[in-house]
């Protein structure tokens, strides 16, 4: 019987969930933290490839510190800004 310890099941969840995912949501720059601390360290390379979505400046500007290459911030933080936010992505990622 093997167990897993919780940051290794916390780590395949993350690398599950990069494979398929275009844009990431983070609601804090404490959020922005924990995912690059549960990111494999070969795997990180990846995830800052990955477009952020921030809920302000502030948060932004710490993930472009932390090395992400595409990160912007939602005009207004609510359900619906994240929302138009992602549609918005989608719409300019959509092949022409």
């Amino acid at each position: 019987h093997t167990v897993i310890s919780e940051p290794t099941r916390h780590q395949a969840r993350v690398l599950a969930a990069l494979r398929g995912v275009d844009a990431i949501v983070i609601t804090s720059g404490e959020a922005l933290q924990h995912l690059l601390r549960i990111t494999p360290e070969s795997s990180r390379a990846s995830l800052r490839k990955k477009q952020l979505v921030a809920p302000s400046v502030r948060v932004v500007e710490q993930a472009l510190a932390a090395g992400f290459q595409n990160a912007l911030a939602v005009e207004q933080m609510s359900d619906a800004g994240i929302l138009l936010t992602l549609e918005t992505l989608a719409a300019k990622m959509k092949p022409q």
